[in-house]
């Protein structure tokens, strides 16, 4: 009997047992990209400057002029530019499931975060945080409560957000509120390079390898993680290699917030090879026609939204 009334309630044991019974419309699927917040080196500010220098004084064959690009993957030193969500929701006929992506960008770092605070606390994902706040537990996996999904979504793209928001003084969303929290004690975050390494902790593998891996196309044919900040900036380079800065198109614009999408449906398609099932139809998967979902929202901040394509967005103030 106790175990039945557990049951009713919904924990899991593993993250495998979940992943094989959660309801897909129960994860929001995420990936951000990063750039340096300021480009190019020449143009910090001294005291930037000096501290750049000093996180890098013990570290040997790391020249931080020559590699300050790589400023984008900390948040201290870089910004988040575009962010990709995706959702499963029911079809109209049958048990199956549509994937429905949008991607949003912004060179405003505060408008594009609060934007992507908007839609998580809209409420269709904020009745489904409910399930966490009312458990009593809050360290067993809930079924049907929210989770965010992705890949390496626990080492960078959630704190990435958290201390960018914490840094333009945006108060935390509740999935977010994760300060001082261990990583076994925070439930909600789905991450599959942490499936993917089967018990083994000194296993990494990259997004495109695992898609590979698993047979599923990958988003990196045009562009990689290290060419987001040469399209953000619109980097050029003449034949004997010298850098010249154009300023971005909004092709270039379009093309970062594409590549970001990409890895979105990527590790959607991996969520359904764990499942056992089909990999989504290019039919099945549907770009968001609008914002709707974070208008309809009172917090959705007032601003210009720019269409690039289709479920792809750019926000001007």
């Amino acid at each position: 009997m106790a175990n039945e009334m557990q049951r009713e309630e919904g924990p899991y044991e593993s993250p495998y047992q979940l992943i094989r019974e959660i309801s897909p419309s129960s994860i929001l699927f995420l990936d951000i990209e990063t750039v340096p917040a300021v480009y190019p080196y020449e143009k910090l500010d001294q005291k930037t400057r000096d501290l750049w220098h000093k996180k890098f004084r013990h570290r040997k064959n790391f020249d931080p002029v020559q590699n300050y690009a790589s400023s984008a993957i900390y948040p201290e030193f870089g910004k988040i530019v575009t962010i990709s969500l995706g959702f499963f929701t029911k079809a109209s006929e049958g048990n199956e499931y549509d994937f429905r992506i949008i991607s949003i960008g912004s060179h405003d770092e505060k408008l594009l975060l609060e934007a992507f605070k908007a839609i998580i606390e809209y409420k269709s994902f904020g009745d489904l945080w409910q399930k966490w706040e009312n458990n009593p537990r809050r360290k067993t996996l809930v079924r049907d409560a929210l989770y965010f999904m992705g890949h390496n979504i626990r080492e960078f793209d959630i704190p990435y957000i958290a201390r960018r928001m914490l840094i333009n003084n945006i108060t935390l969303p509740a999935p977010l509120q994760l300060l001082g929290f261990k990583n076994w004690d925070i439930m909600h975050l789905i991450d599959t390079l942490d499936l993917w390494k089967f018990g083994d902790q000194r296993s990494y593998i990259s997004l495109e390898l695992l898609a590979s891996a698993l047979g599923i196309p990958s988003p990196k044919e045009v562009m990689s993680g290290q060419d987001v900040y040469r399209y953000y900036y619109g980097i050029y380079y003449t034949i004997d290699g010298k850098e010249v800065i154009k300023g971005a198109t909004k092709e270039d614009l379009k093309q970062i917030l594409i590549y970001c999408q990409g890895d979105v449906i990527t590790v959607a398609q991996i969520f359904r090879k764990l499942r056992g099932e089909a990999l989504l139809s290019p039919q099945q998967i549907i770009s968001s026609p609008s914002l709707t979902i974070a208008e309809k929202s009172a917090n959705f901040p007032e601003c210009d939204i720019e269409r690039l394509g289709n479920g792809l967005f750019w926000l001007h103030k």
